[in-house]
């Protein structure tokens, strides 16, 4: 093979260079086995995250009291004692009727199996957002007022302990 013959090189009719080539030595890794072990440790890594999500979710479900407003697929939360109780529900209700939890979870599926890629933190950003905007439009075209409902979603914003999975 030419790789492995010696090379002349000849400038005006003279040896310059005599060299042998080598193939490469054998290593014990390569890149290749290297990167997908990266990506697995990555992957493994997201999937507990992925399962302590969920176990600290179901024990939020699971508690007779809500602190903030959620939905998780048809489950919908909100503390009656609230005041606009009924505006939280209405709006937490279009998360439930829309099954909003269902998309969360495809993006964080598609977010642990691509978790190299910076676009999915940013689609997973975006659901998240468009999904309030939509119960958002739903609860005003109801007959919320829009001042009032600025107010209460203020007032929420700042009391509500956020989780990844739900809509709150």
């Amino acid at each position: 093979l030419f790789i492995t013959q010696t090379v002349h090189a000849e400038i005006y009719n003279s040896p310059v260079i005599a060299y042998q080539f080598r193939p490469v030595a054998d290593t014990p890794v390569t890149i290749g086995e290297l990167l997908a072990v990266i990506y697995l440790v990555g992957l493994g890594l997201l999937i507990i995250r992925f399962a302590w999500q969920l176990i600290s979710l179901s024990k939020i479900i699971n508690r007779p009291d809500a602190n903030a407003p959620y939905t998780f697929f048809k489950k919908v939360k909100v503390d009656s004692t609230l005041s606009e109780s009924e505006i939280i529900a209405a709006h937490e209700q279009v998360h439930a009727s829309q099954l909003h939890s269902a998309d969360v979870m495809i993006i964080e599926a598609v977010m642990i199996i691509n978790w190299f890629n910076p676009v999915v933190y940013f689609y997973r950003f975006a659901i998240k957002h468009i999904h309030e905007f939509i119960a958002d439009s739903y609860t005003l075209r109801n007959g919320t007022d829009k001042a009032d409902y600025a107010m209460l979603l203020l007032s929420q914003t700042f009391n509500a302990p956020q989780h990844q999975l739900v809509s709150n």
